[in-house]
């Protein structure tokens, strides 16, 4: 996963294993794979996210800026609408997926207005 930095990287990580976390508990009496089609979804969120990172415009810092929000919204998102494929309606938008996503871009928010953010993209390993 390209990040500007290991903070903007750990704060992801926590995001997807909450969302991880989530999904599986909802689908670990499940036979058939949807878990494991969820984590395709997540890796292809992820790809495309990298993807960003290459293109010539991502020099600007305002497209930078953008880019730093889509991951988390794009995987608010996608819970949501796998939660309703699953019928797990009570679960979409619940207090807990909000207050965890509403945290997560708090601190990227923080993070942002704290420092300059530049194109220098690395790849975030988990510590």
């Amino acid at each position: 996963m390209k990040v500007v930095n290991n903070k903007q990287g750990q704060i992801l990580e926590d995001y997807i294993n909450f969302l991880l976390l989530k999904a599986y508990e909802l689908t670990e009496d499940n036979d058939n794979g949807k878990f494991l089609r969820y984590v395709q979804i997540m890796k292809g969120i992820i790809s495309q996210a990298n993807y960003y990172t290459e293109q010539p415009d991502m020099e600007e810092a305002e497209l930078i800026h953008q880019w730093l929000f889509m991951t988390p919204n794009l995987m608010f998102h996608s819970f949501n609408g796998f939660m309703c494929g699953l019928g797990e309606t009570e679960e979409v938008n619940n207090d807990d997926l909000m207050n965890e996503t509403f945290s997560v871009l708090s601190k990227l928010s923080s993070m942002a207005n704290k420092q300059n953010l530049e194109p220098n993209f690395i790849d975030y390993v988990s510590s």
